[in-house]
């Protein structure tokens, strides 16, 4: 979560204004301040999915909510003013569940406070708010329920991955709280002194790193960091297991927390409702010890209200885990309990095949292709079990298992499975839809594979003129450009560059208009863009294009985003190309630093950089450091893909072929 201050020039120098500021540093470290509202929007793109705080001074109001679109991200929005006057006007007219104001510097600091406590305290109840997925209404979000409960099962990792595991999560750790030097010393004992299956829940009741980033992983049901925190989340599953308690009586428990007035709303119209809960809710057979989280006092404006949480628990139940974990728990003084839902696997339904499907992907993702061909396999037969044969859903399917055939290489049996989805599609729909656009697409990327660029070119540009009459042909969409960027690639192997570099410009600038700043399709597009400059030698236009495009990030991101470090890794390949190897070894360097700094997110940008390297210090012959970052590449490949990928084999033959160079410049030099 990132607190950014929207502020007006003149109060940069107002001593109130900057002692507020550094109140704020002490709730929320990861702090930003601007005066310009446009490059603060851009900056705000740029984080996805991460949850912003944003305080702004009255001067921007009307501009900053006439653009509300634009901070979808933003979870409250402070206005701060000084004029008591407009105290009445604000409040009538703004004063709603998304904006809060305060009445004077102190309430600015304590509602930020609360604010961000509430999103740190709600682990698993949040039925209410869109983006926050830890307990929904059962009958409206049992699949997205269904589908995380699975996910947290799938994702537990393998005993011989488990120190790697353990090494991800701590390294992620490391860096978001890499100014916090009480955290950093917290994560330090962590390393030391966990132990598997014994101090699990003690680590997860302590109000610390492992509290708040876990929590907040189970809360979004964020994919990538449910799988960074694995282990962890694993070892408090097992261990919660051990000590469920067995009674058959019901047990009163309680639970004090703050939630939003909307999310209060929220409850009271989903009375009778089935209420499903993702991941650990922490509760207290002690009434009064739950009200002593709700002490702190809240005015009645506030959008944060206290709520007491009354819970008849059946403990007879098997699909939940009660379990009584007061002799392990840190908090002492409290008798607490954790409750967790059972996974649901089975998969004799649509909707569980569905999540299977999604399960697919993700081991795809995993490079465990054997693993999705198995589950996609298993959809596919429940699908064609008890759907029409002609049902689009069995289209997605072989569409699926053509995937796995595309990654193995067996890019024929692709070709036959993605032909049958077309057909499918075609039949059921029978006018233009986008799934038909998406299958000859997959097609067209299969035909380029295996060496036919007229068909696949025929096939893309059949999807983009289906895509250009269902958007509009004004309509900017990363759809379209993603069409353009495939018909580009085909120009570029026919060697009709000019073509080639048109399709990408139009693509490049559709992703940059709908996609956020940094986007991943937007760095491998400047790829396919500095490739078009450099197979015609044309260095200069490249070295532009690249140098333009870092002036453009540097405002809008964080000096070490992952962007500026593809983009200098970009730089390198120019400077390898036009062979400045000095050059390329120096910006292939600070490239990788850069990109270590996000770990295991950007391993095949790191497995390249590394590569590059070795290549740069084959040319400069330093054979010796050039089989260090080859054996720096395998051990990363060694733990992202299977044992018989090909890219593991090239590395080996890699390494094979440096050693004998390197050999033979030994003989030479002993002679």
């Amino acid at each position: 979560m990132k607190l950014i201050w929207l502020n007006t020039a003149k109060n940069e120098n107002n001593a109130d204004y900057r002692n507020t500021r550094d109140e704020l540093r002490k709730i929320n470290q990861d702090q930003k301040t601007f005066i310009d509202l446009n490059e603060c929007i851009n900056y705000i793109k740029t984080f996805g999915e991460t949850k912003i705080l944003l305080i702004i001074d009255e001067t921007f109001l009307d501009n900053v909510l006439h653009q509300i679109d634009a901070f979808e991200t933003v979870l409250c929005i402070f206005i701060v003013y000084t004029d008591h006057r407009y105290d009445e006007r604000i409040h009538r007219k703004y004063a709603t569940t998304v904006v809060t104001i305060p009445t004077q510097q102190a309430s600015l600091v304590q509602l930020v406070k609360h604010r961000t406590r509430l999103e740190l305290e709600q682990p698993t109840f949040s039925i209410f708010d869109e983006d926050q997925k830890s307990a929904q209404d059962f009958k409206a979000e049992f699949p997205r329920y269904l589908w995380t409960r699975i996910l947290i099962d799938v994702l537990r990792p393998s005993p011989n991955r488990r120190e790697q595991a353990m090494k991800e999560m701590l390294d992620i750790c490391k860096q978001r709280y890499k100014t916090n030097e009480a955290d950093l010393k917290e994560i330090e004992t962590f390393c030391t002194t966990y132990e598997k299956d014994k101090n699990a829940a003690y680590w997860y009741t302590k109000n610390n790193f492992v509290h708040r980033i876990v929590n907040a992983a189970l809360r979004t049901g964020n994919m990538d960091y449910l799988y960074c925190f694995r282990f962890f989340i694993s070892d408090l599953s097992e261990q919660l297991r051990q000590e469920r308690l067995t009674s058959t009586n019901k047990i009163i428990l309680y639970r004090g927390q703050r939630i939003t007035k909307f999310e209060i709303d929220s409850l009271k119209q989903n009375v009778r409702s089935f209420i499903a809960i993702n991941g650990f809710l922490s509760t207290t057979r002690e009434r009064e010890i739950a009200i002593l989280f709700l002490r702190q006092g809240l005015s009645e404006t506030s959008p944060i209200q206290s709520v007491l949480f009354e819970i008849t628990a059946d403990s007879s139940l098997k699909s939940v885990i009660f379990a009584d974990i007061q002799h392990l728990n840190e908090l002492t003084k409290a008798e607490s309990y954790i409750n967790r839902m059972l996974p649901m696997t089975t998969a004799d339904t649509l909707e569980n095949a569905a999540f299977l499907a999604e399960m697919g992907c993700l081991h795809i993702r995993r490079y465990e292709y054997q693993k999705a061909n198995e589950i996609f396999n298993r959809v596919y037969a429940t699908r064609k079990h008890l759907l029409d044969e002609n049902h689009p859903l069995i289209a997605r399917s072989l569409n699926d298992l053509a995937a796995v055939f595309f990654f193995i290489f067996d890019i024929n049996k692709a070709i036959e499975y993605n032909k049958k989805a077309l057909s499918i599609d075609r039949q059921f729909f029978l006018t233009e839809h986008i799934l038909i656009a998406k299958d000859l697409i997959y097609l067209g990327k299969n035909y380029e594979a295996n060496g036919e660029p007229d068909k696949a070119l025929n096939h893309f540009d059949k999807a983009l003129k289906i895509q250009i009459r269902l958007f509009g042909s004004t309509t900017e969409h990363h759809n379209i450009a993603t069409a353009l960027w495939s018909i580009g690639l085909i120009y570029n192997k026919k060697s009709d560059y000019k073509r080639a570099l048109d399709n990408f410009m139009k693509a490049l600038q559709m992703y940059e208009n709908t996609l956020p700043c940094g986007h991943d399709l937007t760095m491998k597009l400047f790829l396919a863009i500095v490739e078009n400059y450099v197979v015609n030698e044309n260095f200069h236009s490249a070295s532009e294009f690249c140098e333009t495009k870092l002036a453009q990030y540097h405002p809008n991101v964080e000096p070490s985003h992952p962007s500026i470090a593809k983009i200098r890794q970009l730089m390198g390949y120019i400077a390898f190309k036009s062979n400045k190897y000095e050059d390329a070894f120096r910006l292939f360097e600070e490239a990788l630093q850069l990109l270590k700094e996000h770990n295991q997110h950007e391993n095949e940008s790191i497995l390249d950089c590394l590569k590059y390297l070795a290549e740069t210090e084959k040319h400069r012959d330093n054979y010796a450091e050039a089989l260090i970052y080859l054996g720096e590449a395998y051990n990363i490949q060694k733990n992202i893909y299977l044992p018989n990928q090909p890219q593991i084999a090239e590395t080996l033959r890699q390494q094979t072929e440096f050693e004998r160079q390197s050999d033979r410049l030994l003989n030479i030099k002993i002679k």
